[in-house]
């Protein structure tokens, strides 16, 4: 398997998701 794939995809989705929580709550 692809170490940069295993661990990127999922990197991805919580840097993701804390930019989102992060503009949910600016305003």
């Amino acid at each position: 398997a692809n170490i940069a794939l295993i661990f990127g995809l999922p990197a991805l989705a919580l840097i993701g998701a804390y930019r989102l929580k992060a503009e949910s709550e600016r305003k």
